[in-house]
């Protein structure tokens, strides 16, 4: 009897422990850490940089009281812009109010428990910092925190408290700092989810996906602590203020592992976004929400039309997106066109505004020599016209890859514009001049090859003797390597006019309204060559025209 009862107890001891294991499992930032031995003295974790985040040494220090001057902490540490992390244990001799003190140069900030006591960032020379009087209880261990960097000139730190019944501070002791023989490790972090956040936002929840993250961890933005959520090891969560999101910046996340030891992690960036490259749909703020839409895309081809203008400012920033690598060049061309579609498409990732917010030259009164020909240069349609007269591209900055567009007069009256390229190409824009005492665009079709291509003309200045043409495939289509038909513009005489049969129609390539350019699918500005009239018998044969010149 007494033996299956003793059975039965100890089945049941087995469940009990069986689901308290289970519980853990599924609540893992129940299980405490580890309780570990002690050493005298602080850890402190050596970084070859201000940001605590290149770990160079780690090394057990008695006391914090160093004056390094000009010299480094360490040979493999530069004399320069290093930083220093010392996390332990302070227990005070006996009880009552101290004050501890910092004397730093350059930066300081220094907790006790999960309160920070002394915050002194601002580079600076020798300084001292004092907190206010904290009441301690002899034999007790509070977790202590404090961070170091340099900049330049002298290095100083010294670590320091004012006891009870004393009026001067004095270097804390050994005796009286511990550290954990094996402490917590410093979290990884490895994304951020949203990654960019729209300027001017409510409060939102900022998750951070990584590793090792332990309970009690705490997300910063910019080191300066949020409320965090630990979901598990792998995930937390924070809650960004509104005045988080205030103003437009790149801000450091980390997160920092508890003590024992804890420590800070890599920095991953979160982007307060002022808007978003390419977002200029709808007018004039876009969506403002990180998705780019084939309206931006087709917005921004109105731009670089010129069929719409630009405002300077933030939408300048924005419908100025390419290069990507620089954010912008100072000018709204067909690579902007172009690298819309990219976003778009999801080809390349959508990205924080930056760059110029105003083109990279003035914007000028258009002058005689630059409008038309004939007496129709400056008529009406160009009486309230400005335009930004933009230094062309550096050729020599240009992948070597060189387009060849070329005109062939098709018939009297009508111009077909061909191009000649490596099998890259994805968009064109150019303008043409013509007589317009004699001429005026009647029509424009896109060319045989290119039916599925946005075709945009800017015809304002046809009665000044200009026409400008954009044209794109779709994002990250391309030409073959080959020739091809890509617009007819068919004229005719002006009426009222008749025009005389040594007048015939005279067609020259110019950069207004629209710059000539040629664009990869890879929003690259192409080598190209814009010729009025083919060159050659083999271009002619080509082109299904017989060889005369214009």
């Amino acid at each position: 009897m007494f033996d299956q009862k003793y059975r039965h107890f100890t089945r049941f001891v087995f469940f009990v422990v069986l689901a308290c294991l289970s519980l853990l499992s599924l609540f893992p930032n129940l299980i405490p850490a580890a309780a570990d031995t002690l050493a005298a003295g602080l850890r402190g974790e050596y970084f070859d940089n201000e940001d605590f985040t290149t770990l160079k040494l780690t090394r057990t220090d008695a006391t914090v009281d160093f004056n390094w001057g000009f010299d480094s902490p360490s040979p493999n540490i530069n004399s320069e812009t290093f930083s220093i992390r010392w996390t332990g244990q302070l227990t005070p001799p006996t009880t009552g109010n101290y004050v501890l003190v910092t004397q730093s140069d350059d930066g300081v900030r220094l907790w006790l428990g999960d309160q920070l006591l002394i915050d002194n960032v601002v580079p600076h020379p020798v300084t001292e910092d004092r907190s206010a009087a904290i009441t301690l209880t002899a034999g007790q261990s509070y977790n202590l925190r404090l961070e170091y960097f340099e900049l330049t000139a002298n290095a100083i730190i010294r670590l320091l408290w004012i006891r009870p019944g004393q009026t001067s501070p004095e270097i804390i002791p050994a005796a009286n700092l511990a550290t954990p023989v094996n402490p917590n490790s410093a979290p990884t972090l490895a994304s951020l989810s949203p990654s960019i956040i729209p300027l001017g936002s409510p409060n939102m929840m900022l998750t951070v996906n990584g590793s090792n993250f332990l309970p009690g961890a705490v997300v910063q933005i910019n080191n300066a602590a949020r409320p965090t959520t630990v979901v598990s090891s792998s995930q937390v969560t924070a809650t960004m203020t509104a005045n988080d999101l205030a103003i437009a910046t790149q801000s450091k996340i980390t997160v920092v592992n508890p003590l024992p030891g804890g420590g800070t992690s890599n920095p991953l960036t979160l982007t307060i976004s002022g808007g978003f490259e390419g977002d200029v749909a709808p007018r004039p703020n876009g969506s403002n929400n990180g998705t780019i839409t084939i309206a931006d895309w087709t917005q921004l081809g109105r731009f670089a039309a010129g069929l719409d203008a630009v405002t300077v400012g933030a939408e300048y920033q924005r419908a100025d997106c390419a290069p990507r690598s620089s954010l912008g060049d100072g000018r709204i061309t067909l690579t902007d066109w172009v690298q819309a579609g990219r976003y778009a498409a999801a080809l390349d990732p959508v990205t924080g505004a930056g760059g110029p917010t105003a083109p990279a030259m003035n914007l000028q009164e258009p002058s005689e020599e630059k409008i038309g020909i004939g007496s129709r240069k400056l008529g009406i349609d160009v009486q309230n016209w400005r335009v930004a007269f933009l230094p062309p591209a550096d050729q020599q900055s240009l992948p070597a890859a060189e387009a060849n567009i070329f005109t062939v007069q098709q018939s009297p009256k009508a111009i077909a514009i061909f191009c000649e390229g490596a099998g890259i190409e994805n968009a064109v824009s150019f303008s043409l001049r013509f007589d317009a005492d004699q001429w005026e665009l009647l029509s424009y079709t896109p060319g045989n090859e290119l039916r599925d291509a946005t075709f945009l003309v800017n015809d304002k200045l046809n009665s000044a003797g200009l026409i400008g043409v954009a044209l794109a495939l779709p994002p990250n289509r391309h030409l073959n390597a080959s020739h091809h038909q890509i617009a007819v513009l068919t004229f005719r005489n002006r009426l009222g006019n008749i025009a005389p049969s040594f007048s015939p129609l005279a067609i020259e390539f110019v950069d207004q309204p629209i710059a000539r350019e040629v664009a990869s699918n890879q929003a690259q500005q192409l080598k190209a060559t814009f010729t009025s009239g083919f060159q050659s018998t083999r271009i002619a044969r080509l082109a299904g025209v017989q060889p005369r010149r214009q």
